[in-house]
């Protein structure tokens, strides 16, 4: 899966996903940063950037927000399918208005779907209880331990 890049028509050309069909914002954020960096791209103003994961405290960070910039567009594959893609992509000219984010396929019939967070936080794996938290589960075990009756020997 190879996403490339047509610079004259300003078109992020995503491969053929068949057969789920679905691509990340961040795999193709990834993808138009490798291409800045080719000696192909070096004329060229990059089709994208990011912002977001600003850190919110408590381990908590914003969504990341992916932006098509310049007028360039994401074109799929030829073909009739639903195409899913998960992450926030949008796109904003230099006045910072929005346009249409994708064009038509060369054939066929896409269904754009786009999963965006609706609350727009992430949280790390990696989490910490607070003390309070701890006392909390320990109180509740134990007063769970208190109720359970001992089992009954048969000799």
């Amino acid at each position: 899966m190879t996403v490339t890049f047509d610079p004259v028509n300003k078109w992020i050309l995503l491969p053929d996903l068949s057969p789920n069909y679905t691509i990340t914002a961040q795999e193709v954020y990834n993808s138009c940063m490798d291409w800045c960096d080719s000696q192909e791209a070096m004329d060229d103003d990059p089709p994208m950037r990011s912002t977001g994961y600003a850190n919110l405290g408590g381990g908590a960070y914003s969504d990341k927000i992916f932006v098509l910039q310049k007028g360039w567009r994401l074109k799929p594959y030829s073909g009739t399918y639903t195409l899913k893609v998960t992450g926030t992509i949008i796109a904003l000219d230099d006045e910072g208005n929005p346009y249409e984010r994708t064009v038509p396929p060369d054939s066929g019939t896409i269904i754009w779907e786009f999963q965006v967070s609706s609350q727009g936080i992430v949280v790390p794996d990696v989490a910490e209880w607070t003390q309070t938290e701890k006392d909390g589960i320990i109180f509740d075990v134990t007063l769970i331990k208190s109720k359970v009756t001992k089992p009954m020997i048969i000799p």
